[in-house]
């Protein structure tokens, strides 16, 4: 099962693999700001387990009053005028839904310091499947998964960052600021030669391109890592930049 993680900057972290084994413990820095993205560790396992109260026969969980069913639903009711850019059809209460109707999976996908994992849930047929990876290049494995899942009768509805087919504009300094959401702050700045960066403290940098209709594309160094498309926000479309979305998030300029 997985563990709370210590009140600490450098968070040690244990898990159960399936079968009970225990396994090794992994150091992982981390602000305590992003504790509840990377504070616990499980297994895939863990993850179709958390899934079970969204299932049709949820009643037959044992544990399945944790989670009250006005709680499940509020969980897959998408929020009015929530964009997931590029993730998504829509964003209820933590999860993320693909499709519409009784064609809609549920889920949500998450990556932090070298690790990643995706978690798809169809309550209507009571199917959920999970995937962890210990890798940066874990979010390839999930895309080969995906390609060969309809092979099953699995169309889980995954979605692809929009790669931009334009070619790289000119660095912008209209661009260069600090973003945040809540206490996670990200900077774009720039180097002597004005190539853009998109940095946090104590990360490693993202080589950022522009493109057209103020999308952008960071690639990081690390090997099999893939490159995450993102998008500058105007307050107008001649207006200054107002908001960046990465990753799911949407982050104000400071």
């Amino acid at each position: 099962r997985p563990h709370p993680c210590p009140p600490r900057h450098r968070h040690h972290r244990h898990a159960l693999r399936a079968g009970g084994e225990r396994a090794e413990r992994v150091d992982h820095m981390a602000s305590l700001s992003l504790a509840a993205a990377g504070g616990l560790v499980g297994s895939a396992t863990d993850l179709v387990t958390a899934a079970r109260p969204h299932l049709a026969d949820r009643k037959s969980f044992a544990q399945h009053d944790l989670l009250p069913e006005d709680a499940v639903l509020a969980m897959r009711t998408c929020v009015p005028d929530a964009e997931p850019f590029g993730l998504a059809d829509g964003w209820g209460l933590g999860l993320m839904r693909h499709g519409t109707g009784d064609g809609a999976w549920y889920g949500h996908d998450g990556a932090v310091g070298g690790a990643s994992c995706n978690l798809r849930i169809h309550p209507d047929r009571s199917l959920a499947l999970a995937l962890t990876a210990n890798s940066t290049a874990g979010p390839k494995l999930w895309e080969a998964l995906v390609a060969r899942l309809p092979e099953a009768g699995l169309d889980v509805g995954h979605y692809a960052l929009p790669v931009p087919d334009s070619a790289p504009l000119a660095p912008d300094a209209g661009h260069l600021g600090t973003y945040a959401n809540g206490d996670l702050e990200l900077m774009v700045t720039h180097d002597a030669a004005g190539d853009l960066f998109l940095t946090r403290e104590s990360y490693s940098d993202y080589r950022l391109s522009l493109h057209e209709d103020d999308l952008f594309v960071a690639r990081s160094g690390e090997p099999g890592a893939l490159p995450i498309t993102g998008r500058f926000v105007r307050e107008h479309p001649a207006g200054p930049v107002a908001l960046l979305q990465y990753g799911g998030r949407a982050m104000h300029r400071l």
